[in-house]
């Protein structure tokens, strides 16, 4: 299998996207049906497990605690909670990026 390498802008690029992505748990978990949000849930799984592999592995504990949203029944706080560390660590990844491309 060919190595797929991006530059740093282009990851950052997709970060200020999953951090939209990600926080749009929340009004899925507030509003929808257990089973929109566990198809949301598994395909942003997908998406950030793929992305991992570009990013050498950095978005692990991302995808720990979205999976961890998938697989348990959390209340409307647990959500929530996890919800913000997620875009909280989202943001705190770019903001190494940015530092790093400086």
């Amino acid at each position: 299998m060919p190595i797929l390498m991006i530059d740093n802008k282009t990851k950052i690029l997709y970060l200020n996207n999953l951090v939209g992505k990600v926080y749009k748990i929340l009004p899925l978990y507030e509003n929808e049906t257990d089973e929109m949000l566990k198809v949301y849930l598994g395909g942003l799984l997908i998406d950030i497990n793929s992305a991992n592999v570009l990013f050498n592995g950095i978005l692990i504990d991302l995808i720990i605690k979205i999976h961890s949203i998938y697989v348990n029944d959390f209340d409307h706080k647990q959500v929530r909670k996890i919800v913000l560390e997620c875009t909280n660590l989202v943001k705190k990844i770019r903001g190494e990026l940015e530092s790093d491309s400086s």
